[in-house]
Parts: C-alpha cells; structure tokens; sequence
C-alpha cells in the first residue's frame, strides 16, 4: 500500500518492485484496492460537504494560497506570484509561501478560510497518473473555486466539468487564467455553475480497508489469480499514463475487478458461522482475533449497504 506519488518514489513504476506483491492498494484506479484521498464520514459529508456554503455576495474577490512546500514539481509558487504581480485580483497567502496574512494564532483552519474566498490554489506536489490528493478536495469541500494542477484528467474525478480551473487546459498562461477568474468574479450566474458539486450528492461505499478484507476473503472463498495483475501490467492505463490521458476506460482490467467484485459481494448472503457464502462450499472459520475481525468488516459492510 502506497498513497506517495510516483514522481517521489520510482519503485511504484519499477515492474520488478511490484511484481513481488500479490495485491496494490495505492491511488491508482487500477489497483485492486483504489485509495482515495477522500473517505469522508456520513456526519463529515451532511455537516461540511453538504452544509451551508457562504453566500456569493460574500466570498471575498480574490485567490487563497495556503503552501508549505515551495518549491514543488508543479510551480505552484510560480502562480501565486504571477498572481501577485499582476494585481487585477488579490491572492492572500496564508502559508509559508509568498505569506501576505497571518491567521489569529499563527496557525488556521484551511476549510475555514478556503470558504470565504472565491478561488484557491489547490495544486499538488507533482503530476502523476490518478495522483489526486486532499488538496483539491478541501477546496471543493470548503466551496472555493480550486485551481488545479496534477493528474492530466482531472475532470474524471471531479463532481462536473466546470467545478475546476485545470490550470493546463489554460496552457499553464496565468495571464489567460487570470482574465478567467476575474471574468467569474463579475459574473454570479457563470460562478455559482462551478459551485454545483455542493448540491450533488454520491453513493456510499465501504472504506478501503474493509475492501481490502472483503478481496482477502473473496481468495479465500474463490482464488483468482493476483499475481504479477498490478498497473504496471495493465496495458489500458499505461497507454493514458504514457499521453496523459483518461484512464477511465470500459477496457481497464482494474475498473473492471473491482466493479465485478463489488457485485460478487453484493449478491453473496455470508452463513458467519461457517465462513463461506450459501452454496458455495464450507471451510472453518478463522480461528481467533484474525476471525473475529474478519466477522467485523463483514458486518461494517452490510451496514453501509
């Protein structure tokens, strides 16, 4: 299991590193087991995600930076001070980088101070295939326009097509982007269309490490093979991975897994006492605490259902 980048650590895209795994858990949507920066609780999504956003009129004019990294692979300070230089919008700097404002106490709530603005830089450390991290998901959590730079398709993860400013399909010009942000700030109808992904709502599913179990009882009950079954041998993403492009495709063998292996276990009735789903064939159960936790993640299961 990995959620660092591959831009930092290259064994992730080292074929003969990741053969000796049986199974990948990383951000990867071909893993076995995908990761998401996002697992937001039910109480987290009704009172943040779906709570009460700040009102058009007052969202402040301008473009919140919060970075402690300044010299990432994005240049991602390149842009706040292309920002600041142009100076038709302000952007208020709250973090180590380009600092401009100090918030009460020395040290503030990003969700607290993304909501009060229109936009806000959201980019991430480098640009990698699916690498999307909870930097762009705080600013659509906290109702700010994010400014994104990261993974080439972007708008495969993101609510709508217009929730977004993928500052490379502005051809990474500031001046283009600018000219954009300020023609939005003028214009309430056009803004609050990228503020759709406030009143969306998702599905439910289980968190990752109960997905993690359920494959792991799922071999136990009816192996397949895992084996050497990684990204690096999936043809369909590492021909997006290599152009940038969508790797959200019906060929994509991880999609595919995971989807038929939800379904496996949506239409499998568990007997817990014998381990093994009704008309299939029994096997004991695991002894001890690794039993009693995999009875547990069974029923955390059927409880988000």
């Amino acid at each position: 299991m990995s959620m660092e980048s591959s831009y930092f650590y290259a064994c992730l895209d080292d074929m003969n590193y990741m053969d000796q795994f049986d199974i990948e858990m990383t951000y990867r949507r071909c893993s076995h087991v995908p990761v998401p920066y996002f697992q937001g609780d039910y109480a987290w999504v009704q009172n943040v995600l779906f709570g009460d956003p700040v009102p058009w009129e007052d969202k402040l004019d301008a473009v919140a930076y919060i970075n402690s990294n300044c010299g990432a692979a994005t240049q991602r300070d390149a842009l706040a001070q292309a920002i600041l230089d142009d100076k038709r919008l302000e952007m208020h700097a709250w973090g180590a980088c380009k600092r401009n404002r100090t918030p009460p106490g020395g040290r503030g709530n990003k969700y607290e101070i993304f909501r009060r603005y229109k936009f806000c830089i959201t980019m991430e450390n480098s640009e990698r295939q699916d690498y999307v991290t909870e930097k762009l998901y705080q600013g659509l959590e906290a109702g700010c326009l994010p400014i994104y730079l990261g993974t080439p398709h972007v708008l495969d993860v993101a609510p709508t097509a217009e929730s977004v400013l993928d500052f490379s399909h502005f051809d990474r010009n500031a001046t283009r982007l600018i000219e954009h942000m300020l023609s939005l700030a003028r214009n309430k109808t056009a803004y609050m269309r990228t503020m759709k992904t406030l009143a969306t709502s998702g599905d439910e599913v289980p968190h990752t490490q109960c997905q993690l179990c359920q494959l792991l009882m799922r071999q136990r009950i009816a192996p397949q093979q895992l084996l050497k079954t990684h990204c690096l041998h999936n043809e369909t993403w590492m021909a997006a991975s290599r152009v940038g492009g969508s790797s959200w495709a019906n060929t994509s063998q991880g999609l595919l897994q995971a989807l038929q292996h939800r379904k496996w276990l949506k239409n499998t009735v568990w007997n817990p006492t014998r381990w093994a789903p009704v008309g299939q064939p029994r096997t004991s159960a695991p002894p001890g605490p690794a039993g009693r936790r995999l009875a547990s993640s069974q029923k955390l299961y059927y409880r988000l259902q």
